[in-house]
């Protein structure tokens, strides 16, 4: 690469060579995850942070590829035909040029977007990145320089803004379907729910006017309506937000609560615990035997506990909580439970 940089004029037919081979390594990727994404309807994702970052986007995942496959394409046309070219004046070499430093500028904002909003990196993103990389060193060190440059201003102005984290309790919670507001409660907690499970709909049906807590409702989908005594709600909510907070935190079931006390941030899963951890909220607690707790980690370094155990019975899964089965009616007492036969 430093060979090329120093040696390789903008027309050169060997970099030209090598600028198409990358595009054509890129198309290749596009298209297979164009190909995936059409077979399976969910991307392919290398790591985690490519569900976290696509969680994060209003647009679907196959568009970016569609739009990313054209680019290419276009790319490996233009050094086709910006081989013959000597002496950096082919138009075909400086529009592919332009192309280049458009892209440059595109991958400053998709790099920063991961460094600030889902603190998380997307591997294939970076993957197609490079390529982009490898494309404007390809094409001679002013083509390389103009980009990096245009790359680091979008970087360092994206640097300068507040983004807010979106697993941070002290956002502008555009996550939230509404709050139980308690404006001296000495606890702040976050409900993460799903609209199907019979799980989360016992956890909301406890919540009644004696709670001194103050509480948000974070839907995992849409909410209809959520009968709930002092409940302010907000007309705009995000739940795709509220997904990415549990992937990131590792969490696939529900329902979640994320409470703050203090300096510690508690994650509590499964009915019972939450229940459990619910009865502080209100003037005459009734005992409960609190589920055990390990610590854990949330992305910031803050320390978090979250129960131990099997949830199976008191959580539903993130995505397919349609399937929730209702908690089965304990026994009437001196009746004999119920037998289920199987065929």
């Amino acid at each position: 690469m430093a060979y090329i940089l120093k040696n390789q004029s903008l027309g050169a037919v060997g970099s030209r060579r090598f600028a198409a081979l990358i595009a054509f390594v890129g198309f290749v990727l596009t298209i297979g995850q164009i190909a995936y994404i059409t077979k399976t309807g969910n991307a392919l994702c290398l790591n985690g942070g490519c569900a976290i970052v696509e969680s994060l986007t209003r647009l679907p995942p196959i568009f970016f590829n569609m739009a990313g496959a054209a680019f290419f394409f276009v790319v490996l046309i233009f050094s086709q035909f910006a081989r013959s070219d000597r002496g950096g004046r082919n138009v075909w070499s400086r529009l592919a040029g332009l192309l280049l430093l458009l892209a440059m500028a595109m991958e400053g904002v998709l790099v920063a977007f991961q460094l600030q909003v889902s603190r998380a990196w997307c591997a294939y993103c970076l993957l197609i990145f490079a390529c982009i990389f490898l494309l404007n060193l390809s094409f001679g060190w002013r083509q390389f320089i103009q980009g990096l440059a245009i790359f680091a201003a979008v970087v360092v102005t994206s640097a300068s803004l507040d983004y807010a984290p979106s697993w941070d309790m002290s956002d502008a919670q555009r996550g939230s379907y509404g709050e139980i507001v308690r404006p001296n409660a000495a606890v702040t907690a976050r409900l993460y729910f799903s609209a199907s499970c019979p799980h989360c709909e016992e956890v909301i049906a406890s919540l009644g006017e004696d709670v001194s807590c103050e509480i948000g409702f974070y839907p995992l989908d849409t909410v209809p309506e959520l009968p709930v005594a002092g409940l302010e709600k907000n007309p705009r909510y995000d739940s795709a937000v509220n997904r990415a907070v549990l992937q990131g935190l590792g969490l696939n079931e529900v329902p979640v609560l994320m409470a703050r006390e203090n300096k510690d941030i508690r994650v509590i899963t499964g009915k019972e615990a939450i229940l459990a951890f619910l009865e502080r909220c209100r003037p005459a607690p009734s005992p409960r035997k609190p589920a055990p707790e390990r610590q854990a980690m949330i992305p910031n370094g803050q320390s978090i506990k979250a129960p131990v155990g099997n949830n199976a019975d008191e959580s539903c899964p993130v995505g397919v909580s349609a399937d929730c089965p209702s908690p089965a009616p304990a026994p009437m007492p001196g009746q004999t439970p119920a037998r289920v036969s199987t065929p």
